[in-house]
């Protein structure tokens, strides 16, 4: 393995790139380019202002270490890579060297270091947050863990609101407008944050993938044409299901190894976004600055009814505890026509020689104003400490700043260009399907939060957990105490 190694060569070659994609970025900003390997790829912003340039303090910082706690990388998922490249090999992707030459110039730019300390898992997360509070301040810089381990935190009282952070210009497109949205308290309070400052942001939303040789070849109405049509709705995808269903071979007997389904899903997927398929929060926040449970509704209640009735009867089959390595291998087997998972696994796919294709996971009905692509808790979640001083809450606010800023234009069009709409899925839709996606993601409080177990509760109801009843109003009716419980410890946070 040969590594780049001449550092300051490098650096150098980063700024100068940095700077040639700046001044080309406004002209080509609303344009895909049809050879990724040639070209540096762009994002569509065309919603937004090309005129938007963050604003940082001018400080240096004399190479001082800026310190991220971070989860090890694992081969279910990216936790730290997304963040933090150290060298560039002959096996780096271009998403790498895109990290890789981010971090490089916000080191020059700003005269800081990018170092890591990994944990392996919730315990060590935990201790290593606990042990940081208790201690002299400034240990970590930044805190970047799973989304529900990050919330515990915040719930302890550990991490600082984003608002302290100057130079951080929450209004602007690199940061999560919807996560801003779900996690702000009632007193406008906001203790973590999420945005381009990784490309889980993107990677870790729901998504459905179909096997587009069997709409092919079944000559079935894809669903590229009902998103086109406004018509990718739970009804829809349920016909398609059993139209797709009949067109393959399978041997009835309902196991993997030898039966086909038009649909195949996994507990941490299809039953978690089908709660938000009609275009609702967990919760919606009252005038009183209270939260009511928004999901507590004959709209949800039905709408989950009509995806439980497709999982049952339609062709598809839901395998209680099989796993997401299981169930990819099984849609990367032919044995699924569609398939709802995370962005980030279309690479995985990409490696199988599967001719699929993306596209959002579908709405309820015709009423329901758009997708609801959730961002999946275990992404990277990010908080900064309490106890930061006065004086290192200047240096944090320029780096997040300009992490969040040139991973908004240097790297997510990596990442949507590069390793999605040309290496993995290689037709004129997916990179439209994908920018639809983006515009809908979506940073669910009670999925961070799973105050009382409401996080879950779609997988709990199609599992049949004991005393949740056979409905989500019914599941919602057994653990409404709890979860109005731990909804005050999230008030408390105001006070």
């Amino acid at each position: 393995m040969k590594t780049m190694n001449k550092k300051y060569f490098v650096r150098a070659l980063a700024m100068a790139l940095s700077i040639l994609m700046l001044l080309s970025f406004a002209a080509c900003a609303g344009d895909k380019n049809e050879d990724a390997g040639n070209n540096t790829p762009t994002l569509d912003i065309s919603t937004e202002t090309d005129e938007l340039k963050p604003v940082f303090s001018g400080n240096t910082y004399d190479g001082r270490d800026f310190i991220i706690l971070c989860r090890r990388d694992t081969d279910e998922g990216t936790y730290k890579s997304d963040i933090i490249i150290n060298e560039i090999t002959q096996s780096s992707s271009q998403v790498d060297k895109a990290i890789y030459d981010r971090n490089i110039t916000i080191e020059e730019l700003m005269d800081v270091k990018f170092t890591y300390v990994e944990v392996a898992n919730e315990t060590k997360f935990t201790q290593s947050i606990n042990a940081a509070t208790m201690s002299d301040a400034d240990t970590y810089d930044l805190i970047a863990g799973h989304g529900r381990y990050v919330f515990k935190g915040v719930l302890n009282g550990f991490y600082m609101d984003w608002n302290q952070l100057e130079y951080v210009n929450l209004d602007a497109p690199w940061w999560s407008q919807s996560a801003r949205e779900e996690w702000t308290t009632t007193s406008k309070r906001l203790y973590m944050m999420n945005g381009d400052l990784s490309y889980m942001s993107v990677g870790s939303a729901n998504v459905m993938y179909f096997n587009r040789d069997v709409f092919s070849n079944a000559k079935i109405t894809t669903p590229y044409e009902h998103v086109k049509n406004d018509n990718w709705t739970l009804e829809t995808f349920e016909k398609s299901v059993r139209d797709a269903d009949a067109a393959m071979v399978g041997d009835g007997s309902g196991l993997p190894e030898t039966d086909t389904f038009g649909y195949g899903t996994e507990a941490w997927r299809g039953p978690i976004q089908a709660v938000y398929s009609a275009g609702v929060s967990t919760f919606a926040k009252g005038g009183d600055g209270k939260f009511s449970i928004a999901i507590d509704s004959n709209r949800v209640t039905d709408a989950f009814g009509d995806y439980q009735d497709l999982v049952n009867n339609s062709g598809a089959v839901y395998y209680a505890g099989i796993g997401i390595g299981a169930a990819r291998d099984h849609f990367m087997n032919e044995v699924y026509a569609y398939f709802d998972d995370n962005v980030k696994s279309a690479v995985e796919f990409n490696g199988s020689g599967l001719n699929f294709g993306i596209v959002p996971w579908p709405k309820y009905d015709k009423d329901t104003e758009d997708y609801n692509s959730l961002v999946g808790s275990g992404t990277n979640t990010f908080a900064v400490l309490k106890n930061t001083s006065e004086d290192n809450r200047i240096r944090i606010s320029d780096v997040l700043e300009a992490m969040s800023y040139y991973g908004y234009k240097d790297v997510i069009p990596y990442y949507f260009d590069t390793v999605i709409s040309y290496q993995a899925s290689q037709d004129e839709y997916t990179y439209e399907m994908l920018q639809l996606v983006r515009k809908t993601l979506h940073f669910d409080l009670g999925h961070y939060a799973n105050f009382g177990g409401i996080g879950d509760i779609g997988k709990d109801v199609i599992e049949g957990k004991e005393g949740y009843g056979e409905t989500i109003s019914t599941a919602l009716t057994a653990i409404k105490g709890n979860v109005k419980m731990e909804l005050e410890v999230w008030y408390q946070l105001d006070d």
